[in-house]
């Protein structure tokens, strides 16, 4: 067996990387992820632009969007049918945003006063006017950069694994391990197809700069998978 926690290669299965334990090597597995280099191959069923943050007061029912705001109260309660529920009141220059996440009443130490927060989600289409279960990060955080302030990766998921989780894992082995991979294209014909390299193109799926990377990454794997095919 690999040594626990080792520096990842391709090769290494997942159930030894940091964080991860035989539970999610489980639900992994079932998404045939078996090892890193069938983790970065994972192609996300679509991005999201979190580059820009929305207003709080120009919001319009229904609308999807990524905000910035200060936390001005915090607190929990329990709705009319019990259910527990932590609750925000998030703020910028251009108004407030009432914020709710039911069944997750510990949330209420994530937010204490005035920590500044970057939430995606969905305003309500129906009053009251709230913003309930958006994915949250607090802003200047390591995390909250996997998360927000960039074309986000939506993945295909199963039970056990959470959008946030496989998020991270795939932007930390895109930088750290995509380089690795072995590339069975030769150069030449990269070239004369205009395709990118299999670690760029792997690292460009998962951390794309902009919209031109998602496509050329796609286009790359896609590729890939008909030429191996033919071969076969």
């Amino acid at each position: 067996p690999a040594p626990a926690f080792a520096e990842p290669t391709p090769q290494t299965a997942v159930r030894f990387l940091k964080g991860i334990g035989p539970a999610r090597a489980t639900s992994l597995e079932r998404l045939g992820i078996r090892n890193v280099a069938d983790a970065l191959l994972l192609m996300p069923r679509r991005y999201e632009d979190r580059r820009g943050f929305a207003l709080l007061g120009r919001l319009r029912p229904g609308q999807s969007a990524s905000v910035l705001g200060r936390v001005r109260s915090v607190g929990t309660g329990r709705t009319r049918r019990g259910i527990p529920y932590c609750e925000i009141l998030l703020e910028d220059a251009s108004g407030t945003l009432p914020v709710r996440w039911y069944r997750q009443p510990y949330l209420a130490r994530t937010f204490p006063r005035g920590t500044r927060v970057i939430l995606t989600g969905r305003l309500s289409p129906c009053p009251p006017r709230q913003m309930v279960n958006p994915e949250y990060e607090i802003d200047d955080s390591d995390e909250g950069r996997c998360h927000s302030g960039r074309i986000v990766p939506v993945y295909p998921l199963t039970a056990g694994l959470g959008q946030r989780f496989l998020r991270r894992l795939l932007f930390d082995l895109a930088h750290a391990v995509a380089h690795h991979l072995a590339d069975p294209l030769p150069a030449p014909l990269r070239e004369a197809l205009g395709l990118l390299p299999l670690g760029a193109a792997v690292r460009a799926l998962h951390a794309p700069a902009d919209e031109g990377e998602t496509v050329s990454a796609r286009r790359r794997l896609v590729f890939d998978e008909f030429f191996l095919f033919n071969l076969v």
